[in-house]
């Protein structure tokens, strides 16, 4: 038989419930098609219902190799292999799903889908929020140390109980220390620094100056054009908010730091916050004329952002948690972006500050290396699971 009359025969025999002949002519028709990735993914879930544990085994790993968009094909696989005590391999399958579909863990919501897809969903969160859970666990180099600040320490979006945020309108979405003090601004006094930025900022803005014009060539927008916020449907992908990197994601722009000495000595000088042996994130961050950055909540808590005003105009401002602060060139302006904040440039100039992040003060070194290791356990899993899943 052709592979045409295959599939038919298949068809018939599922429709009529012989479904050893429909395997048998499904098995077939897939020999021939080694790319027909539709037919091996119902061939896994046939296999999987009246077949072999092998057979279907070898089947999902044969469309895992392939490669697939499909959300549903990654919640089928990863729950099979859950349920055959591969671990690693299903959990990364199941995460690999979640990227394609961020839905796929609350399809168990939706009473028009299957019955099949939606018992697989919720079994599918559970396992991952109790991976990821005991992955990021914070553990402390001195276990007799008693960290009181890390205490609860969760991510939002993968813990596995019941839990509130402490604080009213701090809603940290990615890690959380619920123990830590919050409060929206934090007073310049409080961190010395501030008073360096003020006494050298007529030398620091004569660098800045020779790289201004930079921003927006070289910059790239802050918020990407895929982001899939719809709140910052107007920011994303425009150079309406552009960003011109020093560090990003903890790797060093050596070309701009190198026209930017003075600056980076003094940055040198601060406890920055990082999850390697550099500073995270460190930005010049350009508003233009009239725009607003929406209300919206940061990642996390642990740390605090800081703004170095370098061009304002005469109107416009930072506002956390309903309190709103102008900008001052030179004046350091310390916030918890945990909190709701939006930024409005009212004026007819662009706005230019520098950005950066500082660690929460009250977190210890052990602490703070606790929770780069958590970070870091983390992200270490995230980036093995392609190889986990073709194991």
């Amino acid at each position: 038989m052709d592979k045409n009359a295959l599939l038919k025969a298949a068809d018939i025999n599922f429709a009529n419930a012989n479904y050893q002949q429909a395997l048998d002519k499904l098995r077939q028709y897939c020999q021939l098609m080694p790319n027909d990735i539709e037919q091996w993914f119902r061939l896994a879930t046939s296999e999987e219902q009246v077949g072999s544990k092998q057979a279907c085994q070898e089947a999902y790993q044969h469309c895992i190799e392939i490669g697939s968009n499909s959300a549903r094909l990654y919640l089928f696989a990863g729950m099979f292999f859950l349920n055959q005590q591969q671990q690693q391999k299903g959990l990364a399958l199941l995460s690999l799903g979640c990227d394609l579909d961020q839905t796929m863990l609350y399809w168990f919501q939706d009473e028009n889908l299957d019955d099949q897809i939606r018992g697989r969903s919720y079994y599918a969160g559970l396992a991952l929020r109790n991976h990821f859970t005991e992955l990021s666990k914070i553990k402390l180099a001195d276990k007799s140390q008693n960290s009181g600040k890390c205490n609860g320490a969760l991510w939002p979006q993968t813990h596995n109980e019941p839990w509130q945020y402490k604080t009213d309108n701090q809603k940290p979405h990615l890690f959380y220390l619920p123990e830590l003090t919050a409060q929206a601004f934090w007073p310049n006094q409080d961190f010395s620094w501030t008073d360096k930025f003020r006494e050298q900022f007529d030398e620091l803005k004569q660098e800045f100056d020779a790289v201004a014009d930079d921003i927006e060539v070289q910059g790239a927008p802050y918020v990407d054009a895929n982001f899939a916020d719809k709140s910052f449907d107007k920011l994303a992908g425009s150079k309406n908010w552009t960003a011109l990197h020093l560090y990003q994601n903890g790797i060093k722009n050596e070309a701009l730091v190198e026209r930017l000495p003075k600056l980076h000595k003094l940055l040198m000088s601060i406890d920055l916050y990082g999850l390697n042996e550099h500073p995270y994130e460190v930005f010049f961050s350009l508003l233009k004329a009239g725009q607003h950055i929406v209300p919206h909540y940061g990642l996390s808590n642990h740390s605090l952002t800081v703004h170095i005003p370098f061009i304002v105009g005469n109107s416009g401002a930072l506002t956390v948690n309903h309190i709103a602060k102008p900008w001052q060139c030179g004046e350091s302006l310390i916030f918890d972006d945990s909190f709701e904040h939006e930024a409005i440039n009212s004026s007819e100039q662009d706005r230019i500050v520098l950005i950066f992040s500082i660690w929460h003060p009250e977190l210890s070194k052990q602490e703070r290396q606790a929770i780069q290791q958590s970070f870091q356990a983390r992200q270490n899993w995230l980036d093995s699971r392609e190889q986990l899943a073709k194991a």
